[in-house]
């Protein structure tokens, strides 16, 4: 790899980094030069899960330079990965949750496709922060909603799909947050066993159909 030009490797890292950071971190440990080559791109899909990979990976990004924070593809998830009949760990959660939003945070700017998999308060619908490249959004569970007063604003421009997945407390507040901050969706998904009986009245009431 050391004799191939840095312009084909940077092609081939791209299309081998999408296994969720697996391939990215390996490729750091492979030489000087591939790590170099890769450093822009090593971070292009990765899945956090757990309040251990979600510390591990708020501290990697923080000593990451900005310009090569560039995740693409995020699958994020707050939950344990626990055995039947187990508990996941409760120590430094407030931490854990403090650093989960920080890396929503940290990888706005760049991020395309998302999947939250969450049930941490927040006082939006959507996401808090702008995120002004991303097309899709899932969002998995239920969550507390912390009543705020917001301006409205564009915050998701480029935003196409988006996917509400395991719960079904879907208020007229929710279309009207997603009509003012996401007005360029096309889809919207929902998969749950049981959805809101007025859920068709909602929609259309908030985009004027």
């Amino acid at each position: 790899l050391e004799e191939c030009p840095p312009e084909i490797c940077k092609k081939i890292f791209t299309h081998a980094c999408d296994d969720g950071g697996y391939t990215g971190r390996s490729l750091s440990l492979v030489s000087r030069y591939v790590r170099d080559v890769s450093e822009d791109i090593k971070f292009r899909s990765v899945a956090v899960w757990g309040r251990r990979q979600i510390l591990g990976f708020y501290e990697v990004l923080l000593s990451t330079p900005p310009h090569l924070r560039r995740i693409l593809h995020l699958f994020i998830s707050a939950h344990e990965q626990v055995r039947p009949g187990e508990a996941g760990p409760a120590e430094n959660y407030q931490y854990t949750c403090d650093s989960f939003c920080s890396i929503l945070e940290l990888v706005a700017p760049a991020v395309q496709t998302l999947y939250i998999c969450s049930c941490i308060s927040r006082p939006t619908i959507l996401l808090k922060g702008p995120m002004p490249r991303l097309v899709e959004l899932t969002l998995f569970n239920g969550f507390p909603a912390i009543p705020t007063v917001m301006l409205p604003s564009v915050d998701f421009p480029r935003l196409k799909r988006l996917r509400f997945t395991g719960f079904a407390d879907h208020s007229p507040t929710t279309f009207h947050e997603i009509f003012v901050r996401a007005p360029n969706v096309t889809h919207i998904f929902f998969q749950s066993k049981r959805t809101a009986d007025d859920l068709l009245e909602h929609i259309a009431a908030a985009f004027g159909l």
